[in-house]
């Protein structure tokens, strides 16, 4: 099963300045404490050459699970593992990522693509939620999807902010 969804956001930064952000191991960070995930560790970090790839876990807030969820994760939400890989591609920034539970067999993949606008620039997230559990799939895949938007949006928020930083 899968389910897949495709959002824009409204960024206050040039995706130069983004770049440039992303370059910084505590930005990283930074935007998954913004996204509300829980005990984030920044595993990996390296850039160069025009890409950058960060490699970090956390576990999903357990508030924030439906209720039919809840009950199956008593101390925490589910584990995840997050790997972004971002390319400069020519005036703005392309990427994939993939969120996958350590906890069960759920999944995240998709695509960024940042594009420069008048005043900052145009986040767009592809992504694509599988569930290999029966009976419960499209209810988590729905889900996974949800918490994405709304990661991304808290994201968003901490990219703009960055550019004030930079700025």
């Amino acid at each position: 099963m899968t389910r897949s969804a495709r959002t824009t956001y409204t960024l206050d930064i040039s995706p130069a300045d983004l770049a440039t952000a992303l370059a910084a191991p505590e930005f990283a960070v930074a935007r998954l404490a913004a996204a509300r995930r829980e005990d984030p560790v920044l595993v990996s970090h390296s850039t160069g050459h025009g890409r950058t790839r960060i490699t970090a876990r956390y576990f999903t807030r357990k508030d924030e699970l439906p209720g039919w969820m809840q009950g199956r994760f008593p101390d925490h939400g589910p584990e995840n593992v997050r790997t972004e890989d971002w390319v400069v591609d020519g005036d703005g920034l392309s990427g994939k990522f993939t969120v996958e539970s350590t906890s069960n067999s759920t999944s995240l993949r998709g695509t960024y693509r940042v594009s420069p606008t008048a005043t900052g620039s145009e986040w767009v997230v592809e992504a694509t939620a599988s569930a290999g559990i029966p009976l419960l799939g499209r209810k988590i895949e729905a889900f996974l999807l949800a918490s994405l938007d709304s990661a991304c949006a808290q994201e968003a928020q901490e990219m703009s902010a960055a550019a004030v930083r930079i700025g």
